[in-house]
């Protein structure tokens, strides 16, 4: 903790000078009337490069360098106490790409420096969330769509969490007859993203195609469904018919 305090200030010091420029040039193009624009900083990872850096900082190096010249010229031993400002402004390019790199971040993390009490000590509340998210991503769904249309548990919940869609239209009921005959006809396999999400989205139309599926025995779509489980590890036993079939009515009573 005491070391990441004191790089803190020395990196807080590094920067002050170069935040100051910064500043100065939107006080003063606020007073003169300038346009002045202070666009949303890039959040990524991203490190910056040489060549970014010296086009950011290029001019306060230079500033660094002729105030440090003058001030020698002037008065060498003044020079000393202006070493944190001048010294700061000519270091502004390297302190700039190399506080940007994201491998020194990832090692200075793993050393447990500049680290904030949440990740000293985390609290219950994110170590259970960090626990659930590992836990979602390991038992993560293979081919999670061809279970949302055979599997009775994953069909039912899929039907319960989609926009409720049970008013009938003509054209609304035209385009349901559509695309479950499109889907039963060709099986998962020739469904494109667009059209798997269209039936997901429709509650009706995918309690109909998950009837029609078992209750014709489509062998594509079963097929599907059995590789899906057997290729996941961590999937449960899950039965190999429904005990119960989900119909429209079943939808419009729940």
């Amino acid at each position: 903790v005491t070391l990441s305090m004191l790089l803190e200030m020395l990196f807080s010091m590094l920067l002050a000078p170069v935040r100051m420029i910064f500043h100065t040039r939107f006080v003063l193009a606020a007073f003169l009337g300038w346009a002045a624009t202070w666009n949303s900083p890039q959040r990524d990872d991203d490190s910056t490069p040489w060549s970014e850096a010296v086009k950011r900082h290029g001019p306060q190096t230079l500033l660094g360098f002729c105030w440090a010249l003058l001030v020698a010229w002037l008065n060498p031993s003044f020079l000393w106490w202006l070493v944190p400002i001048v010294g700061s402004l000519m270091l502004s390019i390297p302190v700039s790409v190399i506080s940007s790199r994201t491998n020194l971040g990832l090692k200075a993390r793993d050393t447990k420096l500049f680290l904030i009490p949440e990740e000293h000590t985390p609290p219950q509340e994110l170590v259970s969330t960090d626990k659930y998210t590992h836990e979602n991503r390991w038992h993560a769904l293979n081919d999670g769509f061809v279970r949302a249309v055979v599997d009775p548990q994953q069909n039912a919940l899929a039907c319960a969490l989609a926009t409720s869609r049970h008013r009938e239209a003509e054209p609304i009921e035209w385009m349901r007859v559509e695309r479950v005959r499109h889907a039963i006809k060709g099986g998962p396999e020739l469904l494109n993203n667009h059209e798997r999400l269209q039936l997901l989205s429709d509650p009706v139309a995918l309690a109909r195609l998950h009837e029609l599926v078992w209750s014709e025995g489509n062998s594509a779509w079963l097929n599907a469904w059995r590789a899906s489980v057997e290729a996941d590890p961590h999937a449960p036993l899950l039965p190999l018919q429904p005990a119960t079939h989900v119909n429209d009515a079943t939808l419009v009573n729940a």
